[in-house]
């Protein structure tokens, strides 16, 4: 009994504890002395917290397509760290011999594309659809 009253009072103290130390994370910025000591670099280092969104279904821009995605978002810089269980959900048509790239990161973060292949008359195309930042 005495363990239980321990472990609810430990678990409780965190649980109270936890958003304090969230809510108090906040940009620090690090000056470095160059090896001269005549100039310093600025760095500022940003709170990370990873935001996925799941299932996120999104037209190509042939509007044939319509692929889901998973995307994960770097809370603190607002850039696409992450896209992944990429999966075409429909399409319209005829096409044959659909496939789907494993998704490319651009522009650092600020959007991320999955490439589409496929056969049409016997001919092959690329379609395109786009993931922006949080899954928009």
């Amino acid at each position: 009994m005495k363990k239980t009253k321990i472990f609810a009072f430990l678990s409780l103290l965190l649980f109270f504890l936890t958003p304090l130390s969230v809510q108090a994370a906040e940009s620090i910025e690090i000056n470095e002395f160059t090896d001269t000591n005549t100039s310093t670099l600025n760095h500022t280092i940003t709170p990370r917290a990873l935001i996925t969104a799941t299932n996120i279904y999104k037209w190509s821009e042939a509007d044939k397509f319509r692929v889901r995605a998973d995307i994960v978002t770097n809370d603190g810089t607002g850039k696409i760290i992450d896209i992944k269980n990429i999966h075409l959900d429909m399409y319209t048509g005829e096409a044959q011999e659909i496939s789907l790239s494993g998704g490319e990161i651009w522009e650092g973060g600020s959007y991320a594309t999955v490439t589409i292949t496929y056969r049409y008359n016997g001919n092959i195309y690329t379609d395109i659809v786009k993931y922006y930042p949080y899954g928009n």
